[in-house]
């Protein structure tokens, strides 16, 4: 599963399928996803709840940019519409900046 915040995160843990599919020549047969819905505990990392609309949008334009050139990328799934609908009614557009570290 390829849920994670960060685009260099997906294409990291895609990477093997994405090298297959090109070997096998299989195009448009992969399609990382990431998650939109919150996430409580330990695994909060995998998922976009908890964090920005502008982050959201920054790790898809990434991943788009990315994706584009490999034959074997179908499109970026999302895991659950309705989630998806939620973040995007009640994330912040973006959160403040901390001490150290730029607004997201």
């Amino acid at each position: 599963m390829s849920y994670r915040r960060e685009a260099t995160d997906v294409i990291r843990l895609t990477k093997e399928e994405f090298d297959y599919a090109t070997q096998i020549k299989k195009p448009q047969s992969i399609a990382p996803a990431i998650n939109t819905i919150a996430v409580k505990g330990d695994e909060d990392w995998t998922s976009f709840g908890g964090s920005s609309v502008a982050h959201l949008r920054k790790t898809l334009t990434e991943l788009q940019s990315r994706l584009a050139e490999n034959e074997a990328a179908r499109c970026v799934m999302i895991h659950d519409y309705k989630g998806l609908v939620n973040f995007l009614k009640e994330a912040p557009e973006e959160l403040p900046a901390l001490p150290g570290r730029k607004a997201q």
